[in-house]
């Protein structure tokens, strides 16, 4: 290195400390704003079901056949009584069926799984199951895509079923047991 480049850096390095200490102290960001809530108005009932699902559900035991996935439901009230999902006391019923329309397992959740599956992610309160085939049934399935549906059922009674399936791939992982 000749004299002349170690002039250039040490003059450059102070400039740059110095462009470096302005930006730091330039002034502080504007405070964050705190979300948006909307209170929830007593006595919503659901009127619609929104089920999503891991389209690819895990092999939790290792024997090589998938076995558990995750879903997330959203009750809704009419839109023009409330615009986010609500919670709401009731049942969840799952179903999920082959490709010839067999029924191939069926849960029901209600009471402290509910209570425990109760989320408040930013889109609104919602729910997450994780749902075990072995749990109710054999995962010993030909690889398939199944039908999942789901249907809340209020304490008064009231049912909303989903609109349509969620189509998840069940059956041989290609990998374990």
């Amino acid at each position: 290195m000749n004299l002349r480049s170690l002039l250039v850096a040490l003059l450059l390095i102070p400039l740059m400390l110095l462009g470096t200490a302005c930006i730091t102290e330039g002034g502080s960001s504007p405070p964050r704003r705190k979300p948006r809530t909307i209170p929830e108005p007593p006595g919503l009932r659901p009127a619609t079901l929104l089920l999503n699902a891991t389209p690819f559900p895990i092999d939790a035991d290792g024997n090589g056949y998938a076995d558990t996935f995750t879903v997330s439901i959203f009750l809704f009230a009419p839109a023009n009584q409330h615009p986010i999902p609500i919670h709401a006391d009731g049942v969840f019923e799952f179903t999920l069926t082959g490709r010839d329309k067999e029924i191939l397992a069926e849960w029901t959740y209600e009471g402290e799984r509910v209570e425990r599956a109760k989320v408040r992610p930013l889109t609104g309160p919602g729910y997450n199951f994780d749902l075990d085939i072995n749990e109710v049934a054999s995962d010993r399935i030909n690889m398939q895509n199944g039908s999942l549906r789901c249907t809340w059922i209020g304490t008064d009674g009231l049912s909303v079923p989903v609109r349509g399936p969620t189509i998840v791939r069940i059956g041989r992982t290609g990998v374990g047991g």
